[in-house]
């Protein structure tokens, strides 16, 4: 059996359950759900084979006014607790899962309806994603489920997220013959390998989120995302500063939990693999860092990127940068998105999730005060 997303629905919500099935389908996703039973198979049977086997790689919970209250659906909820599946909820009919349970109160259920559906609000916490169903809006699906792993097509090759500690020297190389394959730029346009080890020491491992083709060792994609001060990166923003002139006293330590500036030292994508959601799949784990990173106190305050490709800008402009200005040097553009206080809008589910944190972040710092 090869890798696939399950999906755990009501039957009165059947209709939604073909369009996102035919929708996944259509991206190169493999889905299961409860249909096509074994003969002598039960539901609960089947739903607890389909979630716990090892090619299950996401669950997505079709949350209705009728899902909110069953019980088969909370059965299936508690299995990809147990076996540590990632899952999310999309709610088909507006509301969230707080009003859907008042809502509830309010119509006078009885009190094991009230128990169901309290169940599966709890196992959907803040930092859980919720989608909104929007039939204009199916992509994001595609980008959550991008956060846990590649599209799921056996005729194409499964890219490998590595960052912190899994980064070798031999890495880094890559990624550099990457940076002159992609942007046909000779040693002295760029970061010499002795500089990016520096770095990555400096910052305990956390510069680097790379994409690694597993059947080549090729490095496909990465970023290099260096904590920098705040008068290197005042200095970058005015345009007037190259970032080959950045010194290891500008790099900043992962080693008191505060409030971190980041560059973009590099952004790079092999276009030839771009069809493959590389970049979404680049972009989730870094998000991912991220929300981690804040966890612990780290708190990435803004990040910036000095693009000097059309690609380049593209990539900025994707992840809901803001263009700050032209600069005096090789055509580049700056771009910003400013984190926290967290008052940006998110594009995605995952930042969505870090901006949940960092306003719990903000609160409990207010409360201190």
């Amino acid at each position: 059996m090869s890798e696939y997303v399950f999906l755990s629905y009501t039957h009165k919500d059947r209709e939604f359950l073909d369009k996102y099935r035919l929708f996944l389908k259509s991206k190169k996703f493999e889905v299961r759900y409860d249909g096509d039973m074994h003969a002598g198979e039960s539901w609960d049977e089947r739903a607890k084979r389909l979630i716990r086997n090892i090619d299950c790689k996401c669950a997505i919970f079709f949350i209705s006014d009728n899902s909110i209250k069953s019980k088969p659906l909370l059965k299936e909820l508690n299995y990809a607790v147990k076996y540590k599946v990632p899952y999310f909820a999309i709610i088909l009919d507006g509301g969230n899962f707080e009003s859907k349970f008042e809502d509830l109160r309010i119509n006078r259920e009885n009190d094991d309806v009230l128990d169901i559906a309290e169940a599966i609000m709890d196992l959907f916490p803040d930092e859980k994603i919720h989608i909104q169903h929007d039939e204009t809006k199916m992509d994001e699906v595609i980008a959550t489920l991008s956060n846990y792993l590649a599209p799921i097509d056996s005729s194409k090759k499964r890219y490998q997220v590595i960052e912190g500690a899994k980064v070798t020297e031999d890495d880094i190389k890559k990624a550099l013959n990457l940076d002159r394959k992609c942007y046909n730029i000779d040693d002295s346009e760029q970061f010499d390998i002795e500089k990016c080890l520096r770095w990555n020491k400096r910052t305990n491992y956390q510069i680097y989120t790379m994409i690694k083709d597993p059947e080549t060792g090729d490095i496909v994609a990465y970023i290099n995302a260096a904590p920098i001060n705040d008068k290197c990166y005042e200095e970058i923003k005015s345009g007037k500063y190259a970032d080959v002139n950045i010194d290891d006293d500008d790099i900043e330590r992962y080693d008191i939990p505060k409030e971190y500036s980041i560059y973009f030292a590099s952004i790079v994508v092999d276009w030839e693999n771009a069809k493959s959601n590389i970049f979404i799949l680049l972009y989730g784990a870094f998000i991912e860092k991220l929300i981690n990173l804040a966890k612990d106190g780290y708190i990435v305050s803004r990040v910036l990127a000095d693009a000097v490709s059309k690609e380049g800008k593209q990539l900025c402009e994707k992840s809901g940068m803001k263009k700050i200005k032209d600069t005096e040097h090789d055509n580049s553009t700056i771009y910003e998105l400013e984190l926290y206080p967290p008052n940006f809008n998110p594009i995605s589910p995952k930042l969505k999730e870090l901006k949940n944190i960092l306003l719990e972040k903000q609160k409990l710092l207010e409360e201190k005060k």
